[in-house]
């Protein structure tokens, strides 16, 4: 006979892995606890008896419910998420939705508590990339890990790698890469640190996500007193230096879509520079939403998940930068503006059929080679910017990266490297550079 919790979300149904067994950072969790979901009683072992359970009628104002701390936060919808169970697991329906909420709920267990050990058994340290009929072997292995949902990466003007902690408020240097648990951070105190960008004075300037800033941290230590160059942003997220404009360019929140904003340096005066960014969440994903009315916190869900930039560094093209949205690769003009998304989809498409993109960076050795990460096939793919082709059937460079986020190259074009955010890992791959997009 089949017990009457057999079939619950706790133990996923006869023959399934019971998602106690899933290893975390947390550590295992006991037998005595359960997933606990809104409304679900506290405290009772799995197999006994309880409020809701059968064997026991609910008693008035037996069964306590958490304060709802956050009622317009974005939640769960009741009958999941598109994606199957994977994407669902350990959210009950109506729970509040955190994209950065890392557990060994959430996750597959490869992605979790990893070690240097742990990362190099989730891919083939060797992988054999087919292109135009010739067959490269790519090097791949972990280059720093134990970091904290690491989604962005830069450049300093000296040479060091930098890359930002999201949910820690770090920023930490990986020049000599190794374990970064215990590594003294370059910068700290910040609000959801994001995008970094160097400019050609030589100062270091960051985008705060949650703090609706950008900072010069050029300096590094506590970010709470350092400069800040602009305020007042709605999720800002992707930070660039137009060269060829002089200005600032970042993307951030404008009511319910996306903006990018040119940022005069010397007289702090914003304005457009593309309107009307639509917002494409990732697969499965398309039902989590928040109220219709609320316009500030709703936007910010996947806010940074949407829009990329970078500069573009080929001559001959009519664009100051580059921008991704969804499976887009355009191209921004050097003059004029404000343009509209529709604008730019039907005129200035580089590429398309990129599938759900991440950061890029161009190739410093080929600038018409654009790297662009792919966060949901764990994949970066090359992509030649004067083509203006369907990508959808073009091998990566390199797969196996969970949730891949941000990728950079060294400056002799010999190492791409490519941050991990639920792993916690940069990677280091080689090989790749004498690959043709």
């Amino acid at each position: 006979m089949i017990p009457p919790h057999a079939g619950s979300r706790q133990h996923g149904g006869p023959g399934k892995k019971s998602l106690r067994s899933f290893p975390g950072p947390v550590g295992r969790r006991k037998p005595e606890e359960r997933v606990r979901g809104r409304g679900d009683a506290v405290g009772v072992p799995a197999g006994q008896s309880g409020p809701g359970r059968p064997g026991q009628e609910e008693k008035p104002g037996q069964e306590q419910k958490p304060k709802d701390l956050a009622p317009h936060a974005p939640r769960v919808p009741r009958e999941g998420l598109r994606g199957g169970p994977e994407v669902t697991q350990g959210y009950a329906g109506g729970q509040l939705w955190n994209p950065f909420h890392v557990t060994s709920r959430n996750l597959p267990p490869a992605t979790l508590g990893l070690t240097r050990k742990g990362v190099k058994e989730m891919l083939k340290e060797v992988q054999e990339v087919k292109v135009g009929g010739r067959t490269r072997r790519v090097h791949v292995r972990p280059f720093a890990w134990n970091l904290h949902a690491p989604t962005h990466m830069e450049w300093t003007p000296d040479g060091r790698l930098l890359v930002v902690e999201r949910t820690t408020g770090k920023v930490k240097d990986v020049t000599k890469g190794g374990d970064m648990e215990e590594a003294k951070p370059f910068a700290w105190g910040l609000q959801g640190p994001s995008s970094m960008c160097p400019l050609p004075d030589g100062r270091f300037l960051i985008t705060e996500f949650w703090g609706g800033r950008i900072r010069d941290i050029t300096q590094g230590g506590d970010a709470r007193k350092s400069d800040v160059v602009a305020e007042g942003l709605q999720a800002p997220y992707s930070l660039v230096y137009d060269e060829r404009r002089r200005k600032l360019s970042v993307t951030a929140s404008a009511g319910r879509s996306r903006a990018d904003i040119l940022i005069d340096l010397e007289t702090g005066q914003k304005e457009p520079l593309v309107k009307d960014i639509p917002l494409f969440p990732p697969p499965g994903f398309e039902d989590v939403s928040s109220p219709p009315n609320d316009h500030k916190r709703g936007i910010t869900v996947f806010a940074g998940c949407n829009d990329w930039k970078k500069v573009n560094r080929v001559p001959e093209l009519p664009y100051g930068s580059l921008l991704t949205v969804a499976e887009y690769l355009l191209g921004v003009p050097d003059a004029g503006g404000p343009f509209s998304f529709a604008d730019l989809l039907e005129h200035h498409c580089l590429a398309s059929g990129l599938h759900f993109t991440g950061g890029m960076i161009d190739d410093p050795l080929n600038p018409e080679i654009t790297y662009i990460t792919q966060p949901l096939r764990g994949s970066v793919i090359a992509v030649n910017v004067r083509d203006q082709g369907d990508y959808r059937h073009q091998p990566p460079v390199v797969s196996g990266l969970p949730m891949v986020s941000c990728v950079r190259i060294s400056q002799n074009g010999e190492k791409m490297f490519a941050c991990s955010i639920s792993g916690g890992v940069v990677w280091v791959i080689e090989g790749f550079s004498s690959l043709e997009a």
